[in-house]
């Protein structure tokens, strides 16, 4: 009976621990369901495109006021962005012009210039400025009379215009050739500007008083102007561009 009564409570004292043992554990929690570990959510990758900048308002560009402006016909051709605002009024001019092959020279009495103007298609070309340096006295003839021209109908050029045509063109080689015509005298009329020059000339504007006014620019050591019979057959009317020294006509 001994026996029996100590495996009897060895049997009760089991299953009491194994009950005090699990009443532990699910006192602690132990024995409750665990939790998976949440996730990290992973930041999406953030753009590196910057957005396109604002497009301005394009601010528009003022139109320039000139204090002068020409008047005419000089009105009519002028250009504001290719020739800008007119340094001085027009003025009629004395000037010297010859026709040649293949273009044209011009002297002007107020500045003592003289222009050569070579024709590269049907109404313009390029044009170069040099000084007069003629003076009477100082070269003994007009001409050079080694340089004979090909045929009657041509001709070599005198005093300043031929200096600059045989020492600064070439002479016969030249761009503009050879003279059509011997040097005439023009009133013509001139206007400056801030990027070229406009000249004209038109023997049906040649009125008395035009005439007169050309009387006055000549210079007292200058043939005196007693007579002048204007071109009826010539019709001059340039635009010449400072920039790149082109010109052309204008009708």
């Amino acid at each position: 009976m001994p026996n029996e009564r100590r495996a009897s409570f060895h049997r009760i004292a089991v299953v009491l621990a194994t009950f005090l043992v699990a009443a532990c554990v699910m006192a602690t929690g132990a024995c409750a369901p665990q939790r998976l570990p949440e996730e990290t959510p992973v930041p999406s990758p953030t753009s590196t495109m910057k957005p396109p900048p604002p497009t301005p308002t394009p601010i528009p560009t003022p139109t320039p006021s000139c204090a002068l402006e020409p008047v005419g016909e000089f009105r009519e051709a002028w250009n504001l962005e290719d020739l800008g605002c007119p340094e001085d009024e027009e003025k009629v001019i004395w000037c010297a012009w010859q026709e040649f092959e293949h273009g044209y020279m011009l002297w002007r009495i107020d500045n003592r210039k003289i222009y050569a103007f070579s024709l590269e298609g049907a109404d313009g070309g390029s044009w170069q400025e040099y000084d007069d340096t003629w003076a009477d006295g100082k070269y003994p003839i007009d001409i050079d009379p080694s340089i004979v021209p090909p045929s009657e109908d041509m001709k070599q050029p005198k005093r300043g215009f031929g200096l600059v045509w045989r020492e600064q063109l070439g002479g016969p080689e030249s761009d503009i050739g050879w003279a059509r015509m011997e040097e005439t005298g023009l009133c013509a009329v001139i206007q400056p500007f801030e990027k070229g020059v406009m000249f004209r000339y038109n023997a049906e504007e040649h009125s008395d008083d035009v005439v007169e006014e050309c009387r006055l620019s000549l210079l007292p050591d200058d043939l005196i102007l007693t007579v002048y019979r204007p071109l009826e057959d010539t019709r001059v009317a340039m635009i010449l561009y400072y920039a790149d020294n082109s010109w052309h006509s204008y009708k």
